[in-house]
């Protein structure tokens, strides 16, 4: 657990060098360079949701908080949500050491994929 939190301490402290703070209109996490800083979530719902999604658009979405719930229990409520909300699942697994399998990001992404696509983000 503790190399896991260097880790992830490690990328995101280099991450606003790369990408340059303030990106977002907040100091919290910028977003990369080819995200356009008006980035809209209802868009991003109207074009579906997978493993590739940050998860913090996908804790914004009740159906897909509960699919991320029921796999990855404590996940959400985990202290170092702050430092990995912005990533991807299929990232977070890749820098997890093993302990989000393989198998597991597969059958969120399938149950993300399989979820009826909205026009307006529910907030």
């Amino acid at each position: 657990m503790r190399l896991t939190a260097i880790v992830l301490l490690g990328l995101v402290s280099a991450v606003p060098l790369a990408w340059g703070a303030g990106a977002t209109g907040n100091n919290d996490f910028p977003l990369p360079p080819d995200v356009p800083a008006a980035f809209d979530a209802p868009a991003a719902d109207a074009q579906g949701l997978s493993a590739d999604t940050p998860i913090e658009r996908l804790a914004a979405n009740p159906a897909a908080a509960t699919i991320l719930d029921s796999s990855l229990p404590g996940l959400l409520e985990d202290s170092n949500y702050p430092m990995f909300k912005s990533m991807s699942l299929k990232t977070v697994a890749s820098l997890s050491g093993g302990r989000i399998p393989a198998d597991t990001v597969k059958d969120v992404d399938t149950q993300l994929k399989a979820m009826p696509v909205t026009t307006a983000a529910a907030h």
